[in-house]
């Protein structure tokens, strides 16, 4: 069997080269690489793992303990962490401790011995002094959905009180005075809060005169089945609706109610929480309050990979809050429908919904979500649409349509989509309830969210588009850069800084109709002088964008330069000049300004970088909304200006990055 110094032998390099290599500690030049690797494929070698975890003092793995993997929540939180791990590199030790403290112990001390570089952990039970100790003694832990009072480590929770005010808040509107709330204990975080916000969201609506009967007991099929025999025993007093504060307790409820021959939402309303489990395929389908449980497993990762001093070690952090799924299974009980009529720009709509979704992420300082409150009459409110927080340009955009609201004395509510289209549907649909004066939508996907757009300009409610360019609808306004002509000028600046003839080629995105805008208007605007050797793909995304940008320059020995036409294209172009060792050799032109890019500049081979101005584009969406709902109009398409960077003026953009 081959060994290191095989390796090394075959290739040429020393053996402390190849080690460096393998794990990620040196970047070397593609030929010296490719002979690693060809000696590797040659010889068959395999790292031994438990030298790679003594030399690098890590295993790349990361232990997932969770109650069990048969519940629809606990099943999409390990399929959204094991999506995460993999996408950087990392393996998975799952284990299920059928919510039994014994095996909890027992896998915490197996963690303790080595087999792990991180914990995330979820109880689904009242956690004891004894679990608090053993996470606090194993090294780097993330709590996640349960608390455990005593441990010191950083946690991650559902914004459960906000979920329970969502539950109540419908139903209140709906006319019910009388309700069941299923499921948890005042020992676990979920079901306190849960059930605190429940009852204060049905007293903000109907005031004290409610009745709220509790049926406490865990998260299963089963207590959600007993809960449901001892209401249709109950007979004529029984309560209007039920709140099922979990998937599992939903399915047992309605399994029972179907075999008493009682109709939801005829004979009594039902309303669900975590919402991943197929509620909407019952019939009717539940109106459920949803938590975002993919990005939950992927913040949580991220949370416990992150540095140790962005995390905090005390008093638990809130995260993923809820979003609302407000299908058919609430009707409004009977003479009370006038209390729960809400008007709204002429149109009368009564709580009794049929829609599959209505979405609305509330609270999340951790996920970066934005709040999503109801509206006071005497102010206007305009609502964004926001693709992310992760990314400093939507940020900027935030932070600049924000300045401008405050400056127009109206209210703006920001919705963070973390990169999920539905969601961003739902958001519109849930303003549009709300009865906002204005809607801006930054677009995920600008054929999906059209149906949506129409919605909100049916209801009366302008809408504009900033940065993505929807197709040609009721929109009022394009909001943001004219991005051919941003490509020309860049490509001006290019036959002035590459005076000889030159061979170029492309980093594209070619799933971007914006960036194919940026392109072709680039290349149409070079000189006569300038050779394209071709165009690659980087699809957007940074790792892809790199290994394009490498095959370009080694396809290409005598390459001059590289335009990339967006971030990801960018920094991929960046790292594979840099990799290749090709900085005296290659010249960049590309969009938006990174650390790395400011970096690339001041090495001297990053040349230009269109600048846009998000802050600006947020500014002007504000503004534009603010003056149709005064009734005024507005350009159909509304141009920010964009700055081209270049070592002469890039001190005035890095505070930006600091």
């Amino acid at each position: 069997m081959a060994n290191l110094q095989d390796v090394a032998r075959a290739a040429n390099v020393s053996k402390t080269t190849v080690s460096r290599y393998l794990n990620g500690s040196l970047e070397l030049p593609a030929r010296t690489a490719e002979a690693i690797d060809t000696a590797i494929r040659t010889l068959n070698y395999s790292p031994n793992p438990h030298a790679r975890r003594l030399s690098l003092g890590r295993s790349d793995t990361i232990a997932l303990v969770v109650p069990d993997i048969a519940t629809p929540f606990f099943a999409t939180f390990v399929a959204a962490v094991e999506a995460e791990a993999d996408a950087r590199g990392l393996s998975l030790a799952l284990h299920a401790t059928l919510n039994r403290p014994d095996r909890e112990l027992k896998y915490l001390d197996h963690i303790r011995q080595g087999h792990a570089d991180g914990l995330i952990f979820i109880t689904n039970h009242a956690g004891s002094r004894a679990l608090a100790e053993k996470v606090n003694s194993g090294g780097p832990c993330v709590v996640v959905d349960e608390d455990i009072a005593e441990a010191r480590v950083p946690k991650l929770f559902c914004d459960n009180a906000e979920g329970g005010r969502l539950a109540g808040r419908r139903l209140a509107r709906a006319g019910h005075r009388h309700v069941l709330f299923i499921g948890g204990v005042d020992q676990m975080i979920s079901g306190a809060r849960r059930y605190a916000g429940f009852l204060e969201g049905m007293r903000e609506i109907a005031g004290p005169d409610v009745r709220i009967e509790r049926s406490c007991g865990p998260y299963t099929f089963e207590a959600g089945r007993a809960a449901a025999q001892a209401f249709v025993a109950r007979g004529p007093d029984r309560p209007t609706a039920i709140f099922a504060t979990s998937d599992e307790l939903t399915i047992g409820l309605y399994e029972v109610l179907r075999e008493a021959g009682l109709s939801i939402p005829r004979d009594v309303s039902v309303v669900g929480f975590d919402d991943v489990g197929p509620l909407h395929l019952f019939a009717p389908a539940v109106t459920a309050v949803r938590q975002p449980v993919r990005d939950l497993g992927r913040r949580a990762l991220e949370l416990l990979l992150a540095p140790p001093a962005g995390r905090p070690r005390k008093a638990p952090a809130r995260g993923a809050a809820s979003c609302h799924a407000d299908r058919a299974g609430v009707r409004c009980t009977a003479g009370r429908t006038d209390q729960t009529q809400h008007k709204q720009r002429g149109l009368t709509m009564t709580p009794h919904f049929t829609r599959r979704a209505l979405g609305a992420l509330l609270t999340s300082s951790l996920l970066g979500a934005a709040a999503l409150p109801a509206f006071a009459q005497e102010q206007k409110t305009v609502a964004l649409v926001q693709i992310n927080q992760q990314a400093l340009f939507f940020n900027e955009m935030n932070r600049g349509a924000q300045e401008a609201a405050d400056k127009a004395g109206v209210k703006l509510v920001i919705f963070n989509a973390n990169n999920d289209s539905a969601a961003q549907n739902s958001a519109i649909e849930t303003y549009i309830q709300e009865g906002v004066d204005g809607l801006a939508v930054v677009a995920i996907d600008v054929n999906g969210i059209m149906p949506a757009v129409q919605q909100a300009a049916d209801a009366g409610i302008p809408v504009v588009a900033i940065d993505a360019i929807l197709p040609e609808g009721p929109q009022k306004a394009q909001i943001g850069v004219d991005n051919a002509k941003a490509g020309a000028d860049l490509a001006a600046h290019y036959n002035e800084t590459m005076a000889e003839p030159s061979k170029l080629g492309i980093v594209g995105a070619l799933n971007s109709y914006i960036q194919n805008v940026r392109k072709d208007g680039f290349e149409q605007a070079l000189d006569d002088k300038v050779t394209v050797v071709g165009t690659v793909d980087g699809q957007n995304i940074q790792d892809v964008a790199l290994g394009a940008a490498e095959n370009l320059i080694t396809a290409n020995p005598d390459l001059s330069a590289i335009y990339a036409t967006g971030e990801p294209a960018l920094m991929g172009a960046i790292a594979g000049v840099a990799s290749q060792g090709k900085q005296a050799d290659v010249s960049i032109f590309g969009w938006d300004l990174t650390a790395q890019a400011i970096d690339a500049i001041d090495e001297g081979y990053l040349k230009a970088v269109i600048q846009q101005d998000p802050a600006a584009m947020g500014a002007a969406a504000v503004e534009a909304l603010v003056t149709l709902a005064d009734g005024g109009e507005v350009d159909k398409t509304i141009s920010v200006p964009v700055t081209i960077v270049t070592k002469d003026n890039v001190d005035g953009f890095r505070a930006l990055f600091k």
